[in-house]
């Protein structure tokens, strides 16, 4: 509960917040992966995608928790 404050306390400031969807391959909107699925309007859920735009397979997904797709696998540093 003290994150969610955080978070709160955050987009009080007009701050954003970006948190990872997780990488369980679980759908999130039935259950759910924190803080990514608090209810907070300021958090941006960010799930992994493949080259081909495609979900990749071990993250998690959820229509109404996962806000966007971002490239994860295959990334060289």
């Amino acid at each position: 509960l003290s994150l969610q404050n955080a978070i709160t306390a955050a987009a009080n400031e007009n701050h954003l917040v970006v948190a990872a969807a997780g990488n369980e391959g679980d759908n999130t909107d039935q259950r759910p992966h924190y803080p990514s699925a608090f209810p907070n309007a300021n958090i941006i859920s960010v799930a992994a995608c493949n080259r081909r735009d495609q979900r990749s397979q071990f993250t998690n997904f959820g229509s109404n928790s996962v806000d966007i797709f971002a490239p994860g696998e295959q990334i060289p540093s």
